[in-house]
C-alpha cells in the first residue's frame, strides 16, 4: 500500500550534539523502563520520545551499520508530557464529539450500550492519532487517576498535545461525548521546513545524484475536528488536505486469454469482448461491495441497472472532443409516451426506440467504423425494463431481446451473437431503418480532417471521468468495527488500454483490504486481465517521495522520421492520433507496453475533465509493461524516455503467486540496448513506415456491410482501422 500522506519531523542532529563533553558517554535508555534515567543528560524535554534509540559511541571512522540497516521506529508510548499548564505558553482549542447511533455504526450487536459505543469512538480517535505520528503519554500521575469515574488520554507530537476525555458520569463531559482539547505551544520562530541535502546512488543509475529532503513541522491548522467527525460518521468525504491512505490499481490487458474464457455455451467470444466483459464483471463486484447503512434498504444496490461505463476505441483525449452520446440514456417515461408491452407491434417498438426524448437508437462508432441505427445490448436491457410494463428483471429483458432478434427487428452487427446483456452492437434491420449512402452520410457528418468550423467562444464541456462510491471492506463482518473505504473508478474506458480504480481510506484493517483485492485479482485473470498495484504519482515524480528511486533517462541513438519525411513518402496518418510521438509510441508497444495515463497537455483546453479524486499531474504520457513490473514515460520529441520499475509490484503482488514475472532490470537493459543500436532502430522505423496505411474514414453504409467490430478480425480491404 502507498504510505500515509504525512511526514514525521525529526529533530536535527545538532540538538543532540551541542555542548557534549569530550569524554561524554551517552546513556542507554531502556524503552520498557525509562524511569531510571529520565532526568539525566537533558532527557526532560520532548527529545526523550527518541531516547531509546541513542547509539553507542563509535569511532568516527566506523560505519554505523545497525542504524543504516535497522532505522529507528517511533514507539507508541512516551513518558514525557509537555507542561501544558504553563501560563501563556500554549494555545488551546476545545471541541466535543458526540455519539450518534444513526451515524456512528459498528459491527457490534445492536443492543450494545451507549457507554461501550462511546468507548469505541474514543479508541478510534486514539488509533487515528497514533497512525499520524502521535504517541500515548504514560505517566504515573496519569495512571493514578480514578478510571471508574472518567478516562483521560494524552497524546503528543512535537509541540502538539491532545487531551481526550470521556466521563460516563457526565460530571466533566457530556454523557455519550468525548471532549478533545488541543494544545499547541507558542513559538518565537517560524516553523519552516528543515532541508536536508545528501547524495544518493539510485538503482540502475551510473553515479550519485543530489537529493533535497524537507522535514516539516506538524501543521497547526490541521482540521482534527473534521477528522473526528469522519470517525464518528457524520462526514464521509476525504479531502486532499487530510492525511489518509490511498493506493491506485490498474487492470492490464494480457496478451493471451485462457481458452476456456473464449467460449460460453453456444457463444464464441473474441479476446476484446472477453476483456470488456471482465471490466463489466469488476463493476458488478464494485456494486456488490457498496456499503449500505443498516437502517437503509438494500434496494439501493440497483439490481436491475447495468454498471455505468462508456467503452470506446479512441484515446480519451480524442474521445472528449466529440462527447455526443457520452453516457447511455437512462430512459424514463416521457409524458406523451405510453408504456409498452411484449405484445406491442414491432413498428411501434421501433418508433419508441428512435424517439428523440426517450429512445435509445443512434449511430455509433467502434475502431473507426460507424454503425448506423445501432443499439448496445446492456443499454437496451435498461431501456426495456424502464419502458415495458411486463419486464422487470434483466433476465426477462434478455429473453425478450432474443425474441425481437428472431422476429427480425435487429441483428448483431457481425451476425455472430444472439442478444446478450453486455457491450455488443446490434443494428436495426433495413426493413425498418434504411441505411444512408456514402454521399448522404458524408453530407450529414463531414470528415473530421476536412471539416472547417468557425471559431467562436464556447463554454467548456464538463466530462466526468470517474465516479466514487463507499464500499464495505468487511462484508462477512469479521471485524467489530465499521470497515469502509472510498472507491474511485473509471466510467470512460478505452478497451485497448488500462482500466483504473483507486482506494482511499482513513481507518481500515489492512488484512481485510488484502483479502478483498486477492478475490478481485482472481476474477481478473479469468478475463485476460492482470490486477496490479501502482503509485499514484507519475513515474518522473516518484523521487519526490522516495529519494532512493530515480527514473532512468533513455535517449534514442537514431531519431525517427519526421512528418515532412512521411509526406514525401506519400504516407498519411490518422488525423486523430499524436503525430509527433507516433514512432515512439509504436516502439514502446513493440516492447509490450500499454497506455496507462495520457499526458495532461493531450486534452483540449475547452474540455473540463472532472475526477472524483485529486488527480496528480502527468507531464508525459505513461505506459506500463503488460507484466506490471515497469513504467515508461515518453518525453517530448527527441528527448527519449523515462523508465521506472514498479517497486510496489514486487512488495504487493496481488496476482497469482505461482506465475513468474520478468525481471524489470533485464527489460530495462534490453530496451536500452535497442535504443543504442542505430541499425536496429533504422530497421524498426522503416518497418513502421511501410506498415502505415493511409487513413480513410469509411462509414458502415448500405453498399458496405460490416465485416468486423474489432481490430483482430479484419479480413476486408475496406476495414478503416489503422493497421501497423
Amino acid at each position: 500500500m502507498n504510505h500515509l500522506n504525512a511526514t514525521i519531523p525529526l529533530p536535527p542532529p545538532s540538538l543532540f550534539m551541542n555542548n557534549i563533553p569530550p569524554n561524554y558517554r551517552p546513556p542507554l535508555v531502556n524503552p520498557c523502563n525509562p524511569s531510571k534515567s529520565h532526568n539525566r543528560y537533558g532527557m526532560s524535554t520532548h527529545l526523550r520520545r527518541w531516547g531509546h534509540v541513542f547509539p553507542r559511541p563509535l569511532s568516527i571512522n566506523s560505519m554505523k551499520w545497525t542504524a543504516l540497516c535497522t532505522p529507528a521506529c517511533l514507539p507508541l508510548i512516551t513518558d514525557y508530557l509537555s507542561p501544558i499548564d504553563e501560563p501563556g505558553a500554549y494555545q488551546e482549542y476545545t471541541y466535543t464529539i458526540s455519539v450518534d447511533s444513526e451515524t456512528f455504526i459498528t459491527n457490534q450487536d445492536n443492543d450494545v450500550s451507549e457507554e461501550i459505543k462511546t468507548e469505541t469512538l474514543l479508541k478510534e480517535m486514539i488509533y487515528q492519532r497514533l497512525a499520524q505520528g502521535y504517541q500515548l503519554v504514560v505517566l504515573d500521575e496519569i495512571k493514578s487517576q480514578n478510571w471508574e469515574e472518567y478516562k483521560q488520554y494524552y497524546l503528543s507530537m512535537g509541540r502538539h498535545v491532545h487531551k481526550l476525555t470521556y466521563d460516563p458520569s457526565g460530571q466533566l463531559v457530556e454523557v455519550k461525548s468525548v471532549e478533545v482539547k488541543r494544545y499547541v505551544r507558542k513559538i518565537q520562530y517560524e516553523p519552516n521546513a528543515i532541508p536536508y541535502i545528501c547524495a544518493v546512488w539510485p538503482k540502475c543509475q551510473e553515479t550519485y545524484e543530489t537529493r533535497t529532503i524537507n522535514f516539516t513541522y506538524p501543521h497547526i491548522d490541521y482540521n482534527w475536528n473534521y477528522v473526528d467527525q469522519l470517525i464518528r460518521g457524520y462526514q464521509v468525504d476525504l479531502y486532499e488536505h487530510l492525511k489518509f491512505w490511498r493506493t491506485r490499481f490498474i487492470l492490464i490487458p494480457l496478451e493471451n486469454i485462457p481458452t476456456n474464457s473464449l467460449k460460453h455455451g453456444n457463444e464464441i467470444f473474441e479476446e476484446e469482448e472477453v476483456r470488456l466483459n471482465g471490466i463489466y464483471k469488476f463493476l458488478e463486484l464494485f456494486d456488490k461491495s457498496l456499503w449500505v447503512p443498516p437502517n437503509e434498504n438494500m434496494d439501493r444496490k440497483r439490481e436491475n441497472s447495468s454498471p455505468h461505463l462508456r467503452p470506446t476505441t479512441d484515446d480519451l483525449s480524442i474521445f472528449v472532443i466529440t462527447p455526443d452520446g457520452l453516457y447511455p440514456r437512462r430512459s424514463s417515461v416521457h409524458p406523451i409516451d405510453e408504456k409498452l408491452t411484449k405484445d406491442t407491434k414491432l413498428d411501434k417498438i421501433y418508433q419508441a426506440m428512435k424517439n428523440n426524448a426517450t429512445g435509445i437508437l443512434k449511430d455509433r462508432q467502434w475502431h473507426f467504423k460507424a454503425y448506423q441505427n445501432a443499439i448496445v445490448g446492456n443499454e437496451f436491457v435498461d431501456w426495456l425494463i424502464s419502458r415495458f410494463h411486463d419486464i422487470d428483471t434483466r433476465a426477462s429483458a434478455v429473453a425478450f431481446g432474443n425474441e425481437l432478434l428472431d422476429r427480425g427487428l435487429f441483428e448483431h452487427c457481425q451476425r455472430r451473437h444472439r442478444f446478450l446483456d453486455g457491450f455488443y452492437f446490434y443494428q436495426i434491420n433495413e426493413e425498418f431503418a434504411p441505411r444512408k449512402t456514402i454521399k448522404e452520410w458524408l453530407r450529414r457528418k463531414p470528415r473530421k480532417d476536412v471539416e472547417k468550423i468557425e471559431e467562436v467562444p464556447i463554454k467548456p464541456t464538463r466530462i466526468e471521468f470517474t465516479k466514487a462510491i463507499h464500499i464495505d471492506i468487511d462484508p462477512n463482518k469479521k471485524s467489530d468495527r465499521k470497515e469502509t473505504a472510498i472507491l474511485h473508478y473509471d466510467v470512460i474506458y478505452n478497451v485497448d488500454t488500462c482500466y483504473h480504480f483507486q482506494l482511499n481510506w482513513l481507518a481500515c484493517t489492512a488484512r481485510l483490504i488484502e483479502e478483498l483485492l486477492q478475490q478481485w485479482g482472481r476474477n481478473a485473470e479469468k478475463y485476460g486481465l492482470k490486477l496490479v498495484e501502482a503509485p499514484v504519482e507519475q513515474a518522473m515524480s516518484l523521487t519526490d517521495n522516495n529519494p532512493f528511486q530515480s527514473p532512468t533517462s533513455i535517449k534514442l541513438s537514431l531519431l525517427p522520421p519526421t512528418l515532412e519525411e512521411l509526406e514525401k513518402l506519400g504516407k498519411k496518418l490518422n488525423p486523430e492520433i499524436n503525430h509527433n510521438l507516433y514512432f515512439e509510441i509504436e516502439l514502446v508497444k513493440h516492447f509490450k507496453f500499454v497506455l496507462d495515463v495520457e499526458a495532461d497537455n493531450r486534452f483540449p483546453k475547452e474540455v473540463d475533465i472532472i475526477y472524483s479524486y485529486h488527480k496528480t499531474p502527468y507531464k508525459y504520457s505513461q505506459y506500463i509493461h503488460r507484466s506490471g513490473v515497469a513504467f515508461i514515460q515518453i518525453c517530448d520529441p527527441g528527448e527519449g524516455f523515462l523508465w521506472v520499475n514498479n517497486r510496489i509490484y514486487t512488495t504487493h503482488n496481488i496476482s497469482n503467486k505461482n506465475t513468474s514475472s520478468p525481471n524489470p532490470d533485464l527489460l530495462l537493459k534490453e530496451f536500452q540496448n535497442f535504443c543504442n543500436d542505430k541499425v536496429a532502430l533504422k530497421k524498426f522505423w522503416d518497418d513502421v513506415v511501410n506498415s502505415i496505411v493511409d487513413f480513410i474514414y469509411e462509414p458502415n453504409v448500405t453498399e458496405q456491410r460490416p465485416d468486423s467490430m474489432t481490430k483482430g478480425n479484419s479480413g476486408n480491404e475496406s476495414e478503416s482501422s489503422l493497421k501497423t
